[in-house]
């Protein structure tokens, strides 16, 4: 059930208007992309180098390491505040903050006021799993890099996380349209990283311990 107030009447009046008011709001705070701001700043097309997103993954590559963290928290910070903002402004929806985050997640990767063309979407997507269960976040992290460690592709983190958080979920609250929310939310991850699963299949993809060795000859160090 989506409300747990209200009766039958309210709610069919209600339901749809609500979830919409979600979907929406959470998609206009996912078109906040930092990325896009520090490639401003910098005047440099992201779209033209690296992983051509407007990601913390291209920030990192293309201006270092702490504009790269900078930009993932941001990213996870809008996936966190939707979920949170929605269940303040229709406290009556249960599936509210899901919805919302699953907004974000659409809006990071589609913006409308980019043209549509934005990140790949896992950060706002933690920060709505953050929101939504901090300790289920917690246990999908420290397995994601339990998962990494063992196969040395970071890659692994988003479909380990993209797979298993939609069930957990429904696991962990029972609701059916919260399930749905994070489902479509993961399908975006999968789709958007569909690259990365055809590198994995040609043996093309990126490795940590490639990139731990690229850190350690870097100049910097």
């Amino acid at each position: 059930m989506l409300f747990v107030t209200g009766s039958i009447s309210e709610r069919r009046e209600f339901v749809l208007l609500e979830a919409l008011g979600s979907l929406s709001f959470g998609y206009l705070l996912g078109n906040f992309n930092p990325a896009a701001v520090i490639a401003a700043l910098k005047k440099t097309n992201l779209r033209e180098q690296g992983t051509k997103n407007l990601g913390a993954t291209n920030v990192t590559l293309a201006f270092g390491f702490r504009r790269g963290l900078l930009v993932m928290l941001v990213d996870i910070l809008k996936g966190f505040l939707s979920v949170k903002v929605a269940k303040m402004l229709f406290p009556r929806l249960v599936a509210a903050g899901a919805l919302a985050g699953c907004g974000s997640v659409l809006g990071h990767v589609y913006p409308v006021f980019l043209r549509f063309r934005g990140g790949k979407g896992l950060a706002a997507f933690g920060g709505m799993i953050l929101a939504l269960d901090p300790l289920l976040f917690l246990i999908l992290l420290m397995l994601g890099i339990g998962v990494i460690l063992v196969t040395d592709y970071p890659v692994i983190l988003t479909f380990f996380v993209a797979v298993a958080a939609p069930w957990l979920i429904l696991w962990r609250f029972g609701n059916g349209w919260m399930f749905c929310a994070v489902l479509l939310a993961s399908g975006l991850l999968l789709f958007k990283h569909r690259e990365n699963i055809m590198n994995l299949k040609n043996g093309t993809e990126g490795r940590l311990s490639a990139y731990i060795q690229k850190r350690k000859n870097s100049p910097e160090n």
